[in-house]
Formats: structure tokens, C-alpha cells, sequence
């Protein structure tokens, strides 16, 4: 079995046409991203993964239609308290890398 390349720009057009919207500007604001950073990303072929699956959770959408096209008839059927729960873990995920990133070019630099 091949594997397909995830394309950020394929993933704007599957949310694009699962949400029946039109811009890239619409697109920025389900994912929660300021424009400039959006078009950096598109740019760069960079995924959000931590505003993709946000966004799936909220949508109760597979993940797997998103990042590759391909539907396994899998959603994410979860309850509104389940989904706080997923959002806290994805910010503390999110600023624990924030975190050791900074560590990280703090020691690189010879602070500590």
C-alpha cells in the first residue's frame, strides 16, 4: 500500500467543501488562525495538526478525510464534557512543546 503525502492545501479544500465555503479567509477563522498565519502555513505546506483536530472534534469529523481524502465512515462521536477534555489536553500538549522548545534554544544559547 502507498502512502500519500498530507497537503495542507488538499485539507483546505476538503474543509472547503465539507463546510460549503469559498475562502481561504473562512478557512483561517474555523481553524482559529490569524490570516497572516494561515497564508505562512499554506505557503510553506506546514499543517496545523493541533487546529485540525480541534476542528474535528468540533465537527465530529474523521480526522483520516481531512489529512488524507479517504473516508473510513469514522467520526469522532464524543460529548460536550469529552470535548473540553480533548481541548485541555491540546492546549497543555501545545504549551508543554511551547515550553521545552523554549528550554531547548534557552541552553543552545547558553542560558539556563
Amino acid at each position: 500500500m502507498s502512502r500519500k503525502k498530507v497537503n495542507f492545501i488538499h485539507i483546505i479544500k476538503r474543509i472547503k467543501s465539507y463546510k460549503g465555503i469559498k475562502t481561504d479567509q473562512n478557512v483561517a477563522t474555523l481553524l482559529g488562525l490569524e490570516r497572516s498565519a494561515f497564508a505562512q502555513r499554506k505557503k510553506k505546506d506546514s499543517i496545523p495538526y493541533f487546529e485540525i483536530i480541534n476542528f474535528c472534534i468540533e465537527e465530529n469529523l474523521s480526522i483520516d478525510y481531512l489529512l488524507t481524502g479517504e473516508e473510513n465512515g469514522c467520526r469522532i462521536c464524543i460529548n460536550d464534557n469529552e470535548k473540553e477534555l480533548c481541548k485541555k489536553f491540546l492546549d497543555t500538549f501545545r504549551e508543554s512543546i511551547f515550553v521545552k522548545k523554549n528550554q531547548s534554544q534557552n541552553y543552545s544559547r547558553g542560558k539556563k
